[in-house]
Order: C-alpha cells, then structure tokens, then sequence
C-alpha cells in the first residue's frame, strides 16, 4: 500500500469514475446494488486516509482499517476518458472538477440533522472549524446549512462532509442521492 497522500488522491479519482457511473443511470433507483456498494467502500476509504492525514489515527490502525475494506480496482469504461485529468500537452495532473448538487446537498442537511448535530460536527471536525467560528447562538438552521456548504465548496471539503452524513444519517443520505452530477 502507497503512502496516505497517494492513497488518497488515487481513492479519490477512483471515487469519481464511480460516482460518474452512478449519475449516468439518472434515476438513482436503477444503480445498482454493487456500484452503491463500491461508491460505499471508497467513501468509507477516503474518511478513514482523512482521518489519518489529519493525525486522528495511527498509521498501523488506518492500514488494518483499509484492508479490511472490499476495493475493488477501478478501471474506465470504454465510454469514460482513459485520463480522470491528464493535461495532454505537459502530461501533468490537473484537478478533476465536479459539479455536485448543492441542493440535494441543502435537503440532506436540513431534514437529516438537527441545528445542534450541525453545530458539532463544525466543532468536531477540524476543517470546519471557520464555521464553527461564525455561528452565534442565534444562528438558525438554515444559516448553519449555508454557512457549511459555502464553506465545503469554497475549500473543497464536500468528501468529508457527505461521508460524515452518510455515516450519520445513512438512509437519509440514500434517500437524497446522487450528489454530483458528472465530472467537467
């Protein structure tokens, strides 16, 4: 196994070519079963690489944890583009761009959580600390649920944000799916 910043970055190319798969079917009942269950297992891949990148978990534990998942080796269908972000003149890496649903994101949030588990989990998690930072004791839901999409989009933290849902509120998180709609 590589090292975690590799990990990741691969873990999460992989997701996108899943979750593109999963957002060709358009309605999200006819997924199926098994492609769920891989987007499953690398969400849960990228958390658990998070988590260790920030320093909440040992590297032997994040190891253990990771082989323990099913990943399955991801590899583009003859439809999607052989690259997931390869500049074709310099052959460097660029980043991949999706386009996630931010009102499906806005609904997850607001009938899955309550104001005070939205409040935790910015002081829970160290990347949204800046929110937590802003919020009064008057600030309503629907301000605490702007305030965390704004700041997932504005530093690229939608994965940890939706993995943190998923493991929440996971038949809320089903019920709303997709949350990207294919990559740009």
């Amino acid at each position: 196994m590589t090292d975690p910043e590799t990990f990741y970055q691969q873990t999460y190319q992989n997701l996108l070519i899943l979750r593109a798969r999963a957002a060709s079917y358009r309605n999200p009942t006819r997924v199926p079963a098994a492609l769920l269950d891989q987007i499953e297992q690398y969400e849960k891949a990228l958390f658990l690489t998070r988590q260790r990148l920030d320093g909440f978990m040992s590297e032997g534990d994040w190891r253990r944890a990771v082989k323990a998942l099913s990943l399955v080796a991801v590899e583009p269908a003859a439809e999607e583009p052989a690259s997931t972000g390869t500049d074709s003149l310099t052959g460097e890496t660029t980043p991949v761009e999706i386009e996630y649903d931010l009102a499906r994101i806005r609904d997850l949030l607001t009938k899955g959580f309550s104001d005070l588990e939205l409040r935790n989990f910015s002081f829970d998690q160290p990347e949204f600390q800046e929110v937590y930072n802003q919020l009064s004791q008057n600030t309503g839901k629907e301000e605490i649920v702007t305030l965390i999409i704004e700041h997932a989009d504005q530093h690229l933290l939608f994965e940890p944000l939706l993995a943190w849902a998923k493991e929440r509120n996971p038949a809320r998180y089903k019920k709303h799916q997709p949350y990207i709609f294919t990559p740009k």
